[in-house]
Protein backbone atom coordinates (compact mmCIF):
# COMPACT_ATOMS: atom_id res chain seq x y z
CA UNK A 1 0.00 0.00 0.00
CA UNK A 2 1.64 3.45 -1.34
CA UNK A 3 0.93 7.02 0.47
CA UNK A 4 1.11 9.45 -1.78
CA UNK A 5 2.82 13.09 -1.57
CA UNK A 6 1.76 15.75 -3.96
CA UNK A 7 3.99 19.21 -3.78
CA UNK A 8 2.35 21.90 -5.30
CA UNK A 9 1.42 25.58 -4.40
CA UNK A 10 -1.68 26.53 -2.27
CA UNK A 11 -4.86 27.38 -4.25
CA UNK A 12 -4.92 31.05 -4.83
CA UNK A 13 -1.06 30.66 -6.07
CA UNK A 14 0.32 30.67 -9.19
CA UNK A 15 0.44 26.83 -10.31
CA UNK A 16 3.92 24.95 -10.49
CA UNK A 17 5.23 25.05 -14.02
CA UNK A 18 7.79 23.38 -16.50
CA UNK A 19 10.15 26.19 -16.09
CA UNK A 20 9.62 25.74 -12.13
CA UNK A 21 10.88 21.99 -12.49
CA UNK A 22 13.68 22.77 -15.19
CA UNK A 23 14.93 25.40 -12.42
CA UNK A 24 14.87 22.68 -9.66
CA UNK A 25 16.56 20.58 -11.38
CA UNK A 26 19.58 23.19 -12.62
CA UNK A 27 19.35 24.36 -9.04
CA UNK A 28 19.89 20.78 -7.37
CA UNK A 29 22.01 18.25 -8.39
CA UNK A 30 20.90 15.14 -6.16
CA UNK A 31 17.79 15.81 -8.97
CA UNK A 32 17.75 14.33 -12.48
CA UNK A 33 15.17 14.11 -15.34
CA UNK A 34 14.31 10.57 -15.86
CA UNK A 35 11.89 10.06 -18.94
CA UNK A 36 8.74 11.87 -17.78
CA UNK A 37 9.86 12.44 -14.02
CA UNK A 38 12.73 13.35 -11.84
CA UNK A 39 14.99 10.96 -9.51
CA UNK A 40 16.93 11.15 -6.68
CA UNK A 41 18.97 8.95 -4.94
CA UNK A 42 19.16 8.53 -1.24
CA UNK A 43 21.35 6.04 0.46
CA UNK A 44 20.46 2.94 -1.64
CA UNK A 45 16.94 3.77 -2.63
CA UNK A 46 16.24 5.98 -6.42
CA UNK A 47 12.99 7.66 -5.77
CA UNK A 48 10.91 8.81 -8.19
CA UNK A 49 8.65 12.24 -8.65
CA UNK A 50 6.11 12.25 -11.06
CA UNK A 51 5.79 15.58 -13.00
CA UNK A 52 2.49 16.71 -14.07
CA UNK A 53 1.43 20.08 -15.50
CA UNK A 54 1.10 22.09 -12.32
CA UNK A 55 2.47 19.44 -9.23
CA UNK A 56 4.50 16.79 -8.91
CA UNK A 57 3.78 13.32 -6.43
CA UNK A 58 5.34 10.20 -5.54
CA UNK A 59 4.07 7.22 -3.99
CA UNK A 60 7.35 5.61 -3.37
CA UNK A 61 8.17 6.30 0.02
CA UNK A 62 9.01 4.16 2.85
CA UNK A 63 5.54 3.51 4.89
CA UNK A 64 5.79 5.75 8.21
CA UNK A 65 9.13 4.75 9.33
CA UNK A 66 11.63 6.89 10.59
CA UNK A 67 13.11 6.31 6.86
CA UNK A 68 9.89 8.81 5.18
CA UNK A 69 11.02 11.19 7.70
CA UNK A 70 14.47 11.62 6.11
CA UNK A 71 12.32 11.04 2.39
CA UNK A 72 9.92 13.73 3.40
CA UNK A 73 12.70 16.63 4.19
CA UNK A 74 14.26 15.83 0.89
CA UNK A 75 10.28 16.81 -0.64
CA UNK A 76 10.16 19.67 1.96
CA UNK A 77 13.49 21.09 0.53
CA UNK A 78 12.08 20.90 -3.49
CA UNK A 79 8.83 22.61 -1.77
CA UNK A 80 10.85 25.25 0.07
CA UNK A 81 12.90 26.03 -3.33
CA UNK A 82 9.56 26.14 -5.27
CA UNK A 83 7.90 28.15 -3.29
CA UNK A 84 5.42 25.36 -2.59
CA UNK A 85 3.87 22.86 -0.07
CA UNK A 86 3.85 19.14 0.63
CA UNK A 87 0.55 17.35 1.06
CA UNK A 88 -0.34 14.34 2.14
CA UNK A 89 -3.07 12.04 -0.02
CA UNK A 90 -5.65 13.05 2.96
CA UNK A 91 -5.01 17.02 2.14
CA UNK A 92 -3.04 17.31 4.92
CA UNK A 93 -0.09 19.54 4.76
CA UNK A 94 3.08 18.52 5.77
CA UNK A 95 5.06 21.08 4.71
CA UNK A 96 6.60 21.78 8.32
CA UNK A 97 8.43 19.24 10.77
CA UNK A 98 6.62 16.18 11.88
CA UNK A 99 6.50 12.22 10.78
CA UNK A 100 3.98 11.16 8.51
CA UNK A 101 0.96 9.64 10.22
CA UNK A 102 -0.65 6.52 9.41
CA UNK A 103 -4.63 7.63 9.08
CA UNK A 104 -5.55 3.53 8.18
CA UNK A 105 -3.63 3.43 11.82
CA UNK A 106 -5.81 6.19 13.48
CA UNK A 107 -8.63 4.77 11.75
CA UNK A 108 -8.46 1.32 13.53
CA UNK A 109 -7.74 2.98 16.53
CA UNK A 110 -11.41 4.35 16.42
CA UNK A 111 -12.30 1.37 15.03
CA UNK A 112 -10.85 -0.58 17.55
CA UNK A 113 -12.18 2.16 20.50
CA UNK A 114 -15.79 1.75 19.13
CA UNK A 115 -15.60 -1.83 18.72
CA UNK A 116 -15.17 -2.11 22.46
CA UNK A 117 -17.38 0.57 23.51
CA UNK A 118 -20.35 -1.28 21.68
CA UNK A 119 -19.31 -4.67 22.41
CA UNK A 120 -18.15 -4.46 26.51
CA UNK A 121 -21.68 -3.71 27.78
CA UNK A 122 -23.21 -6.87 26.26
CA UNK A 123 -20.03 -8.84 27.47
CA UNK A 124 -20.92 -7.46 31.14
CA UNK A 125 -24.33 -8.43 30.33
CA UNK A 126 -23.61 -11.63 29.38
CA UNK A 127 -21.08 -12.20 31.97
CA UNK A 128 -23.50 -10.88 34.79
CA UNK A 129 -26.71 -13.46 33.22
CA UNK A 130 -24.77 -16.30 32.77
CA UNK A 131 -22.40 -16.01 36.42
CA UNK A 132 -25.49 -17.15 38.49
CA UNK A 133 -26.12 -20.40 36.18
CA UNK A 134 -22.25 -21.29 36.28
CA UNK A 135 -22.58 -21.35 40.14
CA UNK A 136 -25.55 -23.15 39.96
CA UNK A 137 -24.15 -26.39 37.77
CA UNK A 138 -21.26 -25.71 39.91
CA UNK A 139 -22.50 -26.62 42.97
CA UNK A 140 -24.50 -29.56 41.56
CA UNK A 141 -21.28 -31.37 40.22
CA UNK A 142 -19.55 -30.46 43.34
CA UNK A 143 -22.62 -32.06 45.42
Amino acid sequence: MSYVITIRRPDGRPALSAQDFECLLAADHSLARKDSGIIWTQGSKEFWLNIEADHLWTDALSKRTKEAEGELEKLRSIATYLNASVFGEEGEDLSTEGEITDPSSTLSAVGRMIFLVLTLPFVILLFVVRIPQIIQKLKKKLK
